[in-house]
């Protein structure tokens, strides 16, 4: 294998971790990299990490790893170096000496090894980027230059004879070295300025020992002697020969082998290791403009190469374990010593004189006074050790746990009205005497004075949070929710009750400077109260890294902490007219915290300490929230790759497309991606980073963002522009086509115009023959049996108490209605005027029949003509029956019916209303009975009928007219279109005709 041969040339090398690094993160062949065989690393202006291999390039966005291969234009899958060039463009050296530099456009590589060939130059042995850009390669033989963005318009400048460029000026001319070793004399490093072919001057430094080796970096030349530990700088390139300035440094070990970074000088020392006795390697860094030493990385690997990127992390490659990542310490610190930087902490406080005090699991309190770190045990007696809360009063130290309550860690406090230890869970501090104490027992009143403490009356709930504004309302969260205590009247008020956000179980509770109740729930997130209401709710959804809280806290004015077991939030702000405005930053390990779950938290002058299961972390006043940008890194248009462009014009049947995204953070910050066609309106995720989308013809405009692992969207926007070709169809010779097909169908569509309308003549004539059976049986329902031998009681009656005068009256009404009602049969329309006069003297005999029972008005509206209106034969007779017999005759009170006729538009509104017991009570009384009224029925399905005859629908509609129970009312409206009868009558006449 070509590593091999590399290894004997450059040899094998392990270095040690630097101690102030907080954390290493190893990738391999596991995490997506092409071999655990790692050259080199690079990282370019938009943030990818570059990583030469044996298996090709790898590209990586601190999530995904992109490979480079033959596919991608790579003629050699082993890679020995990356160089970035001045305008970011990437280049690489291959194993078989080609050269190619990367096409961000065609997302592939671009070999100019042809052009190297035109000069005859071979065997290329490493690339550099020029200061005003372009790129020098060094040969056995000499330097040339490349510079241009286009192989068109690239020129080349080129030196022989073993000489190599140093520096090219804007005159023309050129520095240039070239090194003489001699083992015998000594060896001697010659220095040129020339212009062309022309000498214009020399100078030598001689007798520089055995072994020399000679690099170039940033117009400097630097020479390491042999094996020893000097280094010679020689600079002032910028000016002439004679200015020229040569310094020698010591190092701290034996040159063996160097690279450099943009900060660092790092050269790497061949050691034995002590233990297994082979050789090793650690990397010294020094500081490339002082040459001071900094540090060492340690760690048993086989080195090759490091890279310090723009964040402060360092990457070492490796031979044979894949990739390092040394991340830059975090702003986030660990408060505690080993051992205790590893156990589950559940309080922290701060004592009077500035010492930090913690609570762990052992029943331990830990305290840390300038760099002292002190061990105080509390000894409980059944063994529940869990250190839950500390606070301070009187001068002394009070701790609380599930095994008691403490003072000064020695002395328990037990229940002084029933005796025993008293279990604790939650704590608050009343006054400067009184500590409050809550637990599945209730609340306790601890007075710190006398060292006594003793229950409250008035609670049975589980305490488990308390605050309090004013010292004497005390916020209680339980099991079932909120709660209210007054510790003046000893009493409880249930605020669970006023709000379903309030029943959620609570776990924490804090009071904001503006009296504002923050409210932590295990499941909901947080609810905020002010005046006992609530004002707030913030989830998951607002942003909280978690709904499942566990602890909350007070900030700076308008800053609250929340702990959850996904970490810390903070939450900012802004109160106005009572509507709260949050914004949410999440911390988490990423960040630095050493354990996602967080059990309390505390705000001291500015910082907040964390009591974690991992230790006690110190987090900033701030942390900085990183910008992610999104990089479009593959594009598919109908199933096919093409370029990567910001702007695209497609073709009409170009509307598949396939976008591939990365969001680029080398930290690992990166989650997801979200997307917008609306322009930022509303966003959607692409959780595997691919956006698979069919677009619409026309303009549309992507925008793409990023969010990290703490739910915080990036205010960086990639936006990518489509516009997509106007179809065929929309095209002048499209329309020639389409005139000639629609003169061609004109004479179908006659021609099915003429059988429409003979199926058209069909449907009114078979409409013409429901409708006069629908006639028939309207006709014999009006002749009910029922009605004609009620009536003729009726009369029996008034014969039988020999009441001739109503008797007559009644007989002359009835048989009048019964002529009427025949006449009326005749016709599918008659006069509205005739129509009322037949239901009037309906109504007079059902009153009469109904001894008076009711009383019945017809009301016109004033611009109502009766005469200019025809009506449906017998329509309202059935309605006005129904309304009588299942309405008023119930009823326990006098009955009233009107009938109202007014103008609705150009349309007749009929309304029948009463004063009955209305339609639901009527159901009620009827409710097991199977009669079904035929008449409601044949009247629904006789204005179903009419409706074909008008654009407009008859229907009734009922509503209720009265706020009653027993006498709801009932009101039945009847829309008479105007056209109606004329529609009507004109399909008589075509069918007549």
């Amino acid at each position: 294998m070509r590593s091999i041969i590399l290894l004997i040339f450059n040899v094998c090398f392990l270095f040690p971790c630097v101690a102030q690094r907080q954390s290493i993160t190893v990738f391999t062949t596991e995490q997506g990299l092409p071999s655990n065989v790692t050259y080199q690393c690079l990282e370019d202006n938009k943030g990818f990490l570059w990583i030469a291999t044996d298996q090709g390039v790898a590209r990586f966005d601190g999530k995904n790893f992109q490979v480079y291969g033959k596919v991608q234009g790579v003629s050699d899958i082993e890679i020995q170096q990356l160089v970035k060039e001045k305008n970011g463009r990437v280049w690489i050296r291959c194993y078989n000496n080609s050269i190619a530099y990367y096409n961000p456009v065609k997302n592939s590589f671009i070999d100019i090894t042809r052009i190297a060939k035109l000069l005859h130059i071979k065997a290329i042995r490493s690339l550099s980027a020029l200061p005003e850009g372009g790129m020098q390669f060094d040969t056995e033989s000499g330097s040339f230059q490349y510079i241009g963005n286009r192989d068109s318009e690239s020129r080349v400048r080129y030196s022989t004879n073993s000489m190599f460029i140093i520096q090219a000026n804007r005159d023309g001319t050129e520095f240039r070295y070239s090194l003489h070793q001699d083992q015998a004399a000594g060896s001697r490093i010659d220095l040129y300025l020339t212009k062309g072919n022309i000498l214009l001057g020399k100078r030598s430094f001689a007798n520089l020992g055995k072994e020399l080796k000679c690099y170039v970096n940033e117009q400097k030349l630097y020479v390491f002697k042999g094996k020893s530990s000097e280094m010679m700088v020689i600079s002032g390139f910028d000016q002439s020969l004679s200015s020229l300035k040569a310094n020698t440094y010591n190092l701290q070990n034996e040159y063996y082998i160097h690279n450099f970074t943009d900060r660092y000088l790092n050269i790497f020392q061949r050691q034995k290791d002590p233990f297994s006795g082979k050789d090793i390697m650690k990397i010294n860094v020094y500081d490339k403009k002082t040459y001071a030493y900094l540090f060492s990385l340690n760690e048993k690997v086989i080195a090759f190469h490091m890279l310090n990127d723009s964040k402060g992390n360092l990457w070492v490659s490796t031979i044979d374990s894949g990739l390092y990542m040394y991340r830059k310490p975090s702003a986030v610190t660990q408060c505690l010593q080993a051992p205790y930087n590893r156990v589950i902490f559940y309080s922290v406080a701060k004592g009077d004189g500035g010492s930090l005090l913690a609570g762990n699991e052992k029943g331990e309190i830990v305290e840390w006074t300038d760099g002292i770190q002190k061990i105080h045990q509390v000894k409980t007696v059944n063994k529940i050790e869990w250190q839950r809360n500390i606070r301070f009063s009187q001068h002394k130290v009070f701790t609380f746990s599930d095994g008691g309550v403490f003072v000064n860690y020695e002395k328990e406090i037990q229940n002084s009205l029933l005796g025993g230890h008293v279990e604790s869970k939650v704590v608050m501090t009343l006054n400067d005497s009184i500590i409050l104490s809550g637990s599945n027992a209730g609340l306790c009143q601890l007075n710190t004075v006398n060292e006594t403490i003793a229950p409250l009356t008035g609670i049975k709930q589980v305490v488990t949070a308390l605050a309090s504004m004013d010292g004497e309302a005390v916020y209680i969260g339980s099991t079932d929710g909120l709660h209210r205590y007054s510790m003046r009247h000893r009493t409880l008020t249930e605020l669970n009750l006023t709000d379903p956000l309030l029943k959620e179980r609570i776990v924490s509770l804090c009071v904001t400077q503006d009296n504002l109740l923050w409210i932590a729930t295990a499941t909901n997130g947080v609810v905020v109260l002010k005046d006992d209401h609530v004002i707030g709710h913030i989830a998951e959804h607002e942003g909280l890294s978690s709904n499942n809280l566990l602890t909350i806290t007070t900030g700076k004015e308008h800053e609250v902490w929340i702990g959850s077991s996904l970490g810390v939030s903070c939450l900012h702000y802004a109160l106005a007219q009572d509507t709260l405005n949050c914004q949410v930053q999440n911390i988490s390990t990423i960040d630095g915290l050493t354990s996602k779950v967080v059990n309390q938290l505390l705000y001291d002058q500015g910082r907040i300490y964390v009591a974690t299961e991992k230790g006690v972390c110190l987090l900033p006043e701030t942390v900085a929230v990183p910008e992610i940008k999104v990089r479009l890194t593959g594009v598919k248009i109908n199933q096919r790759d093409t370029v990567l462009l910001n702007d695209y014009s497609l073709k009409a049947d170009q509307r598949n497309i396939s976008l591939q995204f990365a969001g680029v953070n080398l930290y690992g910050y990166f989650h997801h991606i979200v997307y917008s066609f609306d322009e930022g309106k509303n966003w959607f995720p692409i959780e595997s980073g691919t956006l698979n989308q069919g677009l619409d013809h026309g303009e549309s405009n992507l925008w793409v963002k990023a969010v990290d692992v703490n739910k915080h969207i990036s205010g960086s926007i990639l936006k990518l522009h489509f516009e997509v070709a106007t179809p065929f169809w929309k095209t002048w010779w499209f329309w020639v086509i389409v005139t000639i097909l629609i003169q061609a169908g004109i004479g179908y569509l006659l021609y099915r115009r003429q059988k429409r309308q003979e199926a058209e003549k069909k449907k009114v004539e078979l409409a013409k023959a429901h409708l006069a059976s629908l006639e028939q049986q309207a006709f014999v329902s009006l002749m009910n049996p029922h009605f004609m031998f009620n009536a003729l009681n009726s009369i029996q009656h008034y014969i039988n108490n020999q009441d001739r005068q109503n008797a007559n009256r009644f007989l002359t009404d009835f048989a009048l209605l019964i002529r009427k009602n025949f006449e009326a049969a005749q016709k599918a329309f008659i006069p509205l005027e005739q129509e009322m006069e037949n239901i009037g003297l309906y109504l007079r005999l059902e009153k009469m029949r109904f001894n008076d029972k009711f009383d019945f008005e017809v009301i016109y509206e004033k611009e109502l003509d009766p005469d200019d209106w025809m009506m449906p034969t017998m329509i309202l007779q059935p309605l006005v029956e129904n309304s009588i017999l299942h309405g008023i005759m119930p009823s326990q009170i006098h009955g009233l019916l009107q009938l109202r006729l007014s103008l609705e538009g150009d349309d007749l509104l009929l309304e029948i209303i009463d004063n009955g017991i209305g339609v639901e009570n009527s159901r009620a009384m009827k409710q097991g009975s199977t009669h079904k009224s035929r008449g409601m029925e044949l009247i629904h399905k006789r204005l179903h009928a009419l409706s074909f005859f008008s654009i407009k629908e008859l229907k009734l509609v009922y509503t209720v007219p009265y706020v009653n129970d027993r006498n709801p009312g009932n009101k039945i409206s009847l829309l008479i279109p105007y056209d109606l009868h004329q529609a009507w009558g004109k399909a008589q006449r075509d069918i007549e005709r």
